[in-house]
């Protein structure tokens, strides 16, 4: 009687497992409604009860509503499949937010948009898709301007700093402001095969770097040969791991 019982519960804890397993596997997925509007859309009903989700606002021509028909270049349907002309506010949305996400870095892929607040995170997004779905996963946000390039914070950056490459031993990479408001640097740390601790950059943000704070470092006499240069990361790591070329401090 005490095996059956234990057997009993024994199946009782693998199912509770594997059903907690497979509930959250799916939670990483897309859910497939909407309870709201987008970020960004305004509400209004149809006589025949569809919900209709449109972007702008009553003064502006583009996104007003005449006749209880929505006029805009922005427009989905939030509480039916949809048609061509007015897609279901889901296909929409994913559509247009599988397109920005090329913004993302692979650490954070899933895209995001509150108004005119954008960004990326890793994992699910909330039932709005406006931002993450717990405080906890970790996000990054898509300025405008200057600032998507001078922010730690920054998609641009983060982007950049995954897709930076590490090599020598005891390898950290990190992103590095010098001064506020210029580009950030992409940081290489890394030890030599003569056990000495080095530091380089990566040569596209070195390049957006000089852009900024010497717009003429192409041409003038202070010109640097990115090429030849050991401050650069790509050159350090073909000096030190690879041929013995020709470089510049």
């Amino acid at each position: 009687m005490i095996e059956l019982i234990i057997l009993i519960c024994s199946i009782i804890v693998i199912y509770v497992i594997l059903k907690t397993d497979l509930k959250t596997d799916s939670t990483e997925k897309f859910e497939d409604y909407l309870t709201s509007c987008p970020g960004g859309y305004n509400l209004m009903y149809k006589d025949n009860g569809d919900m209709i989700c449109y972007s702008g606002t009553i003064d502006n021509p583009d996104a007003s509503v005449i006749a209880n028909k929505c006029i805009s270049t922005s427009q989905c349907v939030l509480n039916g499949a949809g048609t061509k002309d007015v897609p279901n506010c889901i296909d929409a949305i994913l559509g247009y937010y599988a397109e920005e996400s090329k913004q993302c870095p692979t650490s954070m892929p899933s895209y995001f948009q509150d108004n005119a607040i954008k960004g990326c995170t890793k994992g699910r997004l909330n039932n709005k898709y406006t931002g993450p779905a717990t405080p906890q996963q970790p996000k990054c946000k898509i300025y405008k301007g200057a600032l998507n390039k001078s922010s730690k914070d920054s998609c641009y950056n983060i982007k950049l700093l995954d897709e930076a490459e590490c090599f020598g031993e005891n390898c950290t990479k990190q992103i590095i402001v010098p001064y506020p408001s210029y580009p950030a640097l992409i940081q290489i740390q890394f030890t030599d095969p003569n056990k000495m601790i080095r530091s380089a950059y990566t040569r596209a943000s070195i390049v957006q770097y000089l852009d900024v704070i010497m717009p003429d470092w192409k041409t003038s006499g202070r010109s640097i040969d990115i090429n030849k240069s050991l401050q650069v990361a790509e050159v350090a790591k073909e000096y030190y791991f690879g041929s013995k070329m020709d470089v510049t401090n």
